[in-house]
């Protein structure tokens, strides 16, 4: 694989090559702090001694690495740009916020547990709640239903998370109240992302490269509120095992799954918005027959003036991909991510 066929390969490898660089100076910092304390050897507690947290620290190290080149790098120079107007919905409009959120998650795992991190979970709340509605928008062979459904438990975990953010400094809740957006906060977001990847999945638009990452992300993000909030037999065997509850903070606190999971939704989505199209007979205003006089030749989606790239748009103004892509058509892959 081409490091060169990415569109931003250089900033991808100076963001990634810097915090390798970066991560190994703390690393080597920490050994010599540590390696000759008597809580380094494992000879005091395994699952309490330095060395144990050293290699954790490590391994989250080289998964944020890994992560940063994915995202930072950009998509394959065979995708199509960003055409349509900043302000716009469709599939433009969801690429964007998606970049946006992959940035600001990764963001938000390297800056964690810092003032800079409550900014973050703000942006985070804003950009959820605009990649909830325009999916919603967005996904075409899915049902009604199963996308107003995914749509309102989207919305249920972006409102709790910022009443949950809110009641922390501008209001008093009760346990009770607490508890009860604690679990929407968790349950939303895990619900609607079920669903919203058995959607990608029907929609044809996405492959499995795009798909796993955010299947991997709701086993990494919900692990230890299961833990917590689910059986007591659940919780008491899993709190016996110190290595268990180190893996589940470490997946909890370095989940690059989902920043993976957004960017190549992302550009996946622009990949297969063009290249999926088919011709459409017999389609809406706009369709024009391709050199059809007398010979009956196919009709074919003709973009105009302010169709920027064939995805669809008028100004920047969606319009849902079922009338590009035609109802139950297949769609061929073009060139995307690998």
């Amino acid at each position: 694989m081409s490091v060169t066929k990415y569109r931003y390969a250089v900033l991808g490898l100076l963001l990634a090559g810097g915090y390798f660089a970066l991560k190994v100076t703390i690393l080597a910092r920490d050994y010599v702090t540590w390696h000759e304390t008597p809580a380094w050897t494992i000879d005091v507690d395994p699952l309490d001694s330095a060395l144990v947290s050293f290699s954790w620290d490590a391994g989250a190290g080289l998964l944020i690495v890994w992560a940063l080149w994915q995202v930072a790098r950009g998509p394959a120079k065979t995708v199509p740009k960003l055409s349509t107007p900043f302000l716009s919905g469709g599939a433009d409009g969801l690429r964007r916020a998606l970049y946006w959120l992959a940035g600001i998650q990764l963001a938000f795992i390297i800056v964690n547990d810092t003032p800079l991190s409550i900014i973050g979970f703000i942006l985070e709340i804003i950009v959820t709640a605009v990649v909830v509605v325009l999916f919603h928008r967005v996904l075409t062979r899915t049902s009604a239903v199963l996308r107003w459904i995914a749509t309102i438990f989207g919305t249920i975990g972006v409102v709790s998370k910022a009443t949950l953010f809110l009641s922390f400094w501008f209001s008093s809740l009760s346990l009770v109240e607490l508890a009860m957006l604690g679990d929407a906060a968790y349950l939303g977001p895990a619900v609607w992302l079920i669903m919203i990847l058995i959607a990608q999945h029907r929609d044809g638009r996405w492959t499995g490269s795009a798909l796993w990452p955010g299947w991997l992300s709701l086993v990494a993000a919900n692990l230890q509120p299961l833990v917590l909030f689910g059986p007591d037999v659940l919780y008491q065997q899993v709190i016996a095992s110190g290595l268990a509850v180190q893996l589940l903070g470490v997946l909890s606190d370095t989940n690059v799954f989902a920043p993976l999971w957004a960017v190549r939704s992302a550009h996946q989505l622009a990949d297969g918005a063009v290249t999926g199209a088919e011709a459409y007979q017999g389609g809406p205003d706009g369709v024009d027959v391709v050199d059809g006089q007398d010979g009956g030749e196919e009709e074919g989606v003709v973009a105009g003036g302010d169709d920027a790239g064939g995805l669809g748009f008028e100004g920047g103004d969606a319009v849902v991909d079922e009338e590009r892509l035609g109802d139950g058509a297949p769609v061929v892959r073009g060139a995307g991510e690998e």
